[in-house]
């Protein structure tokens, strides 16, 4: 006869102990995966990242062989840069003699096409710096431009107003002997008729041919720009190649031979610090306020603000335009004392460079003090026309667009020994300016999205997509588990008595209490 032995009924305790359950185990399993996949969505966005800013690092170093160093030993050939000259043609010179206000007029864009490359290249410092000279030619653009390189130019004398300058800083010798030269040369005039050709790229000037017999450091050709001959190269530079310090990326270690500076008034003024405004360390472009760039016409470091974010052709970048306590007076700003800014604000003064009395500013001097345009009438500042920017793209810190704006001045004031320019009131007056400009093209744009925001872009869908999956797990778990508790609390804990299984004819509980209690017999 089949003996039936029922155990005494579980408490609550017991029954919620039985967590090995048929239904429980689903709902672990299927909870477990459903956080591993969130956790797994969270953390992938950063590997994915770090994955892809280790290719970009591994190609942006400059060693041999290396994608970077490619584009850095022929950048004109990636990313096209377009030169663009301004010239100013004073309209009314016989006025300006007799001490009359400059009138200026903007002639140009006299566009060129600019053709980089380094030369003598060596790695030193066990590829930890590159060591190199370069030089750039400009090819003219006719297609470009506004108007011809044979278009008349009335401009200052520069040579003639030069030498003058140069009288009253040389001893009583050289002082006689110039002046001798300058009286054979009476008949020169303040201001030259010339071509933009003849201004832009040179001319023998009678007046510097004979001061060069005394003078061998003044040239016989009279230029505002130089062309490309190896003669006109710089000595070498260095830079940081990124092999051992990516943070210190294509920042300067010497420039034209120097690894400081002499021209300026203390050691911090004199300082060589930044890239050359092409191409930035990574993490510095993706989350610096500032950038500091070394500006080779400036013959000074300076530093960009960031102002803000753009798109150019469907990229994001990061923009930096020019800090504007860089042009103030030592007056506004003390720290431009070093760089003898004791004049109005809004000029950058390198006659401590030259050996001239040149000064540097925006074009039509924007931001500048407003008694620079009262000196000089003709001018029109206009921010999006006249201002610098780099754009810079954060993930390589690859400049993709920029214009680099600066204006060309010399300071004009009477000559006792030149006829022509003892009346003449005392003005900076702009010269010519220029506008440096790249943008990356369509089709450089195009292999830049393929190459760097389509992985991301996947990787940022299939974390979407893991996010997602988890989420929905661990909400199917958590009902799975409501589902349980609820069948649980509404059959009670004799529920889970179920037909002897055991084969001696004993009544035994089962672990899945969802199971029917048997009819007795």
């Amino acid at each position: 006869q089949l003996r039936t032995r029922l155990p005494p009924p579980r408490s609550a305790s017991a029954h919620n102990a039985m967590v090995f359950s048929r239904g429980y185990r689903k709902f672990y399993i299927t909870g477990f995966l459903g956080i591993a996949l969130i956790i797994v969505g969270v953390f992938s966005d950063k590997i994915v990242n770090k994955i892809v800013n280790d290719k970009v690092q591994q190609e942006l170093v400059l060693t041999p062989g290396t994608k970077g160093t490619s584009t850095w030993m022929d950048p004109t050939n990636s990313l096209p840069i377009n030169y663009g000259l301004y010239l100013y043609n004073v309209t009314n010179p016989d006025e300006v003699e007799n001490g009359g206000t400059p009138n200026v007029e903007q002639v140009g864009p006299f566009m060129y096409r600019e053709d980089r490359k380094k030369f003598n290249v060596s790695w030193v410092e066990n590829e930890s710096e590159i060591q190199f000279e370069h030089e750039t030619k400009y090819i003219f653009d006719e297609e470009l431009s506004a108007t011809g390189e044979d278009t008349v130019i009335t401009a200052l004398n520069l040579p003639l107003l030069g030498i003058g300058q140069m009288l009253k800083q040389q001893g009583i010798i050289e002082r006689i002997g110039l002046t001798i030269v300058m009286n054979a040369m009476r008949s020169e005039r303040l201001f030259v008729r010339k071509t933009a050709r003849e201004l832009l790229w040179g001319y023998k000037d009678p007046l510097f041919q004979l001061v060069h017999l005394l003078k061998k450091e003044i040239p016989e050709i009279q230029s505002l720009q130089k062309n490309g001959s190896v003669d006109d190269a710089t000595r070498y530079s260095r830079i940081v190649t990124g092999k051992n310090d990516m943070g210190s990326y294509m920042f300067y270690r010497e420039w034209d031979g120097v690894n400081n500076l002499t021209f300026w008034g203390d050691q911090y003024a004199n300082m060589i610090n930044g890239t050359d405004g092409t191409q930035f360390p990574p993490e510095l472009a993706r989350d610096a306020s500032q950038v500091p760039v070394f500006v080779d016409v400036l013959y000074r470091s300076v530093t960009l603000d960031h102002v803000g974010d753009v798109e150019v052709e469907d990229i994001k970048l990061r923009e930096f335009r020019l800090t504007p306590e860089l042009l103030d007076s030592a007056e506004k700003n003390p720290a431009n004392e070093a760089f003898f800014s004791y004049g109005p604000s809004g000029v950058l003064n390198i006659t401590s460079a030259v050996g001239a009395p040149i000064f540097i500013s925006k074009p039509h001097f924007l931001d500048g003090d407003p008694v620079y345009r009262e000196k000089v009438t003709g001018l029109d500042p206009d921010r999006a026309a006249h201002d610098t920017f780099l754009d810079i793209e954060p993930i390589t810190g690859v400049v993709m667009n920029a214009h680099k704006r600066l204006q060309i001045n010399f300071h004009a004031e009477p000559v006792p020994f030149v006829m022509s320019a003892t009346k003449i009131t005392p003005a900076v007056v702009p010269v010519f300016w220029a506008d440096e400009g790249a943008r990356i093209t369509p089709q450089l744009a195009s292999q830049f999205r393929s190459e760097v925001y389509k992985p991301l872009h996947l990787a940022y869908i299939g974390r979407i997509c893991v996010l997602c999956l988890g989420s929905l797990l661990v909400v199917l778990a958590v009902g799975l588990y409501a589902r349980k508790r609820r069948r649980a609390g509404q059959k009670g804990p004799a529920a889970d008595l179920v037909k002897d299984t055991n084969g001696r004819g004993e009544m035994q509980y089962l672990l899945d209490s969802s199971d029917e209690f048997p009819p007795a017999k």
